[in-house]
């Protein structure tokens, strides 16, 4: 084909027809660029807010954000003329709406209004700017006066509400006696209120009702009637011996009235604490190797025995409990339990499936001390304590020379004591206390004897003094604390009764127990006890005494 025919001319005419149209087009794309640059930099170049953006019903539009927090402002202040009515029956009062309510941080409150705004993208400040496109923005100005609230809602609790009281469970001596509680009413603050935002910008004056609540005790009052005694332990101790009986009673404060909950241990040495000078406690005698000497806090074993033994007739979990290291009268042996900061402690566990609680009770000039164990009806036992008493293990005499005493003066260091091997065992009755259902013995228990301790003045010629009897008089002092000597304890009233008395649940019947023979105080020539088993006569005796460390004090 030749370049002159008529298909080659045909052919670049319609390339020319289309180079021709995309002119305009081009220069239109152009033109729309240069506009829309020009139009969108008022969008972003202004410092004013865009067009149709209202705060609270009030136009900010090209404002700037100082201008429209001042004017919002200024709108706020004359929107708390109006007064409101507080009503209750027949009581009214007449307050300020811009007393009650005050206007908060006006630049806080706004400030994400502004962040909002300043967010938009493109086409919504170009709908803004030419389509009149309005964004509409709630913000509250205005906060609670919190003072005067708080004012007036004390002055209407005064007039019309009442506190609410739990109802209140009073341990006494063998039952419990239930205060009951009351609902409490007090004003309603947020109901009262919160109605004021809703009368701003009002200008009649709004009637408000002073609105209360009433709120009941979460303590069930039913669930107090089932709580009863469950168990309880007395014990006796010498009035007279001052610094001991201050010891005692302030061990027995810091237990009055603990609660544990399921499961919950019970810890003497927490819960009392430290005996120091500080907390109040003086000094009475311990047991410190196998003699007794005063030390802080000596008394509060007698303490932490009674709740044991109450414990145990309540039939709880023990954690932890060891004997002492001598005999003590005020309670049966097998059935105590010492207690030293540091060293040893008495622990319980809450084995129930309800609370427990624990009340003391000890009158003053009556020398005895009463713990008891309250708990849910429901899980009350019918349990007896008793003890048994395999040996008796007599003391030794020990002389001791001293050359400044007149020859043939004895004076008594040590009264001495015998010690013993002893077991408590728990007795479980049926409901009527007559059918022995379980007995559970305890651990076997050894307590050293305690030896006798005599000071003796030497002959001139430095031989060895005759020592026929014990002098009498002052030369002879009797031990001065409760249970010193075993087995007769001073305080019992009947020979061959323990002056320990655990009650069993709903009665008074005392633990039986082989310890209180009617003796002298220091028994040399005593034979073993007889044992006696719960079960049968043929028992066995102990294995021998436990290593106990030396010279660890043990308040009695």
């Amino acid at each position: 084909m030749s370049p002159d025919s008529p298909e080659r001319e045909h052919g670049n005419g319609g390339r020319a027809q289309i180079k021709l149209w995309l002119i305009p087009v081009v220069i239109a794309a152009l033109v729309f660029c240069v506009l829309s640059f020009v139009l969108c930099i008022p969008l972003y170049s202004q410092d004013a807010l865009l067009p149709g953006i209202t705060v609270n019903d009030t136009d900010v539009s090209q404002l700037s954000t100082e201008q429209a927090e001042e004017l919002l402002r200024s709108v706020a202040a004359r929107s708390v003329e109006a007064e409101v009515q507080f009503r209750y029956d027949d009581y009214i009062m007449d307050a300020g709406l811009g007393e009650l309510l005050a206007i908060g941080d006006v630049s806080a409150a706004l400030e994400p209004v502004w962040q909002q705004e300043a967010e938009l993208n493109l086409w919504q400040r170009c709908g803004a700017m030419y389509l009149n496109k309005t964004r509409h923005y709630d913000v509250s100005l205005w906060a609670a006066n919190a003072a005067r609230q708080a004012e007036l809602a004390a002055e209407w609790n005064a007039r019309w509400g009442q506190d609410l009281i739990e109802p209140q469970m009073v341990m006494e001596l063998g039952k419990v006696s239930i205060i009951p509680g009351q609902n409490g009413i007090k004003v309603a603050t947020g109901a009262t209120f919160d109605p004021l935002f809703s009368c701003l910008g009002s200008t009649d004056k709004q009637v408000l009702p002073i609105v209360f609540e009433e709120t009941a005790p979460q303590e069930d009052e039913r669930g107090l009637h089932n709580i009863v005694e469950l168990a309880s332990c007395t014990t006796k101790f010498k009035e007279r011996e001052i610094n001991r009986s201050a010891n005692l009673r302030l061990a027995a404060e810091q237990i009055n009235g603990v609660a544990l909950e399921p499961g919950e241990v019970f810890s003497f040495n927490e819960r009392v604490g430290k005996r120091t000078w500080e907390a109040g406690y003086r000094n009475a005698l311990v047991v410190i190797g196998s003699k007794f000497e005063p030390e802080l806090g000596g008394g509060i074993c007698q303490v932490s025995s009674t709740l044991y033994d109450a414990v145990l007739m309540s039939g709880l979990e023990i954690v932890e409990r060891t004997n002492h290291g001598l005999p003590v009268a005020y309670i049966p042996l097998g059935l105590d339990a010492t207690v030293y900061w540091g060293a040893q402690d008495f622990k319980f566990r809450n084995s129930n499936d309800n609370p427990v609680y624990i009340g003391v009770f000890s009158e003053k000039g009556k020398g005895e001390l009463t713990i008891c164990i309250y708990g849910h009806r429901s899980e009350k036992k019918n349990i007896k304590l008793r003890n048994i008493v395999y040996s008796y293990i007599p003391y030794t005499t020990q002389l001791q020379l001293d050359p400044e005493l007149e020859p043939g003066t004895v004076i008594v260091d040590n009264a001495g004591g015998s010690g013993a091997r002893a077991q408590g065992f728990i007795d479980i009755y049926d409901e009527s206390g007559e059918v022995l259902v379980e007995t559970i013995a305890l651990s076997k228990d050894y307590y050293r004897p305690s030896p006798r301790i005599l000071i003796v003045g030497m002959n001139p010629d430095g031989s060895d003094p005759m020592v026929v009897g014990l002098p009498s008089g002052e030369g002879a002092p009797e031990p001065e604390a409760d249970g010193a000597v075993l087995p007769a304890p001073e305080e019992s009233d009947t020979p061959g009764e323990s002056n320990t008395t655990p009650e069993k649940p709903g009665g008074t019947e005392p633990a039986p127990t082989s310890n209180t023979e009617g003796a002298e105080p220091t028994i040399p020539d005593l034979e073993p006890a007889e044992p006696q088993d719960p079960e049968n006569d043929e028992v066995s005796d102990p294995e021998g005494p436990e290593e106990k460390p030396e010279g660890l004090p043990e308040p009695l």
